[in-house]
């Protein structure tokens, strides 16, 4: 019976031990495999088609092309706030600009798009891994930059959203040009 028991022990800590590791290995591979779909989706741009509006930010020098579907969109300008990781009383801030997807009702919630502004210096920090802009694992994702910003989407904005047209507003963040 003694025997039994430690065999039983052994093979109770043998099991938790491999489901932990099944368990971390797996959102390890998930988190590296978020990062690669990140640079998939903003990376490769779109050809927009015929009758594509385009919205021009002249306070910030870009822009994005907008499908019919967005026709009499909104913009919502708002701020970004983040803290230096190891610091977490130096906080820091800047703007960011929301395209508002017209077709959302008060029963049907559609994506938006955030565009958040950087300087380059705050790009730099993000870049070291000293900014922290959320509490997602993974840093915001650049979309393009000009010689005053550096522009992305919020952090686990790709992928981790069930909002209706979440397909098409990553196709929008591909057209997106700085100036």
């Amino acid at each position: 019976m003694i025997l039994l028991k430690k065999v039983s022990t052994l093979s109770g800590i043998l099991i938790i031990s491999c489901a932990a590791a099944v368990l971390f290995g797996g959102a390890f591979y998930f988190q590296n495999l978020t990062i690669q779909e990140l640079k998939a989706y903003v990376v490769q741009p779109i050809a927009p088609a015929a009758g594509w509006e385009t919205y021009t930010n002249s306070k910030y020098s870009f822009e994005l092309k907008l499908p019919d579907s967005w026709r009499g969109y909104s913009i919502v300008e708002q701020s970004w706030e983040g803290h230096e990781i190891d610091n977490y009383q130096q906080a820091y801030s800047g703007p960011m600009v929301t395209i508002k997807n017209p077709q959302t009702t008060p029963t049907q919630i559609y994506q938006d798009i955030p565009i958040m502004v950087f300087t380059p210096d705050q790009w730099q920090l993000i870049l070291q891994e000293r900014l922290a802009v959320s509490a997602a694992p993974i840093g915001p994702a650049e979309v393009g930059q000009n010689t005053k910003y550096i522009f992305a989407t919020p952090p686990r904005w790709y992928g981790f959203t069930d909002a209706i047209g979440f397909q098409e507003a990553v196709q929008i963040v591909k057209t997106f040009k700085a100036f």
